[in-house]
């Protein structure tokens, strides 16, 4: 019976997070990034949740927090490591490292030719 009782428990977190992302995702998607943030957290709040680390991290990265942002698509590929927030997150890591290595490439070939 206690069981049972703590997979309810696990399953109305699990549905009280979808119900913050999706309102999260409605912000995001009106460029209300400050919104987006609020209801994602609070999506976290209940239960891990690969999208809502999901879409946190693409929210803090159009808030101009990249390493917040970065920790958060780590966060999504540990929690749920198969599922499709975790590969999209690891897509988004993958480019955010090319562009830092690009960006750091380039101050450093800049710096070289002001000597």
């Amino acid at each position: 019976e206690e069981n049972r009782d703590m997979g309810h428990d696990m399953t109305s977190q699990r549905k009280a997070s979808i119900r913050e992302v999706k309102m999260g995702t409605a912000c995001y998607n009106a460029r209300d990034y400050v919104g987006a943030e609020k209801y994602f957290r609070r999506a976290l709040e209940q239960t891990g949740y690969a999208r809502a680390n999901y879409y946190l991290a693409n929210t803090l990265h159009k808030l101009g927090a990249p390493a917040e942002a970065y920790e958060e698509w780590n966060k999504a590929v540990i929690v749920e490591p198969d599922s499709d927030s975790a590969e999209k997150a690891r897509e988004k890591l993958a480019s955010v490292g090319r562009q830092l290595r690009n960006t750091s490439q380039g101050l450093l070939d800049g710096l070289g030719s002001v000597r």
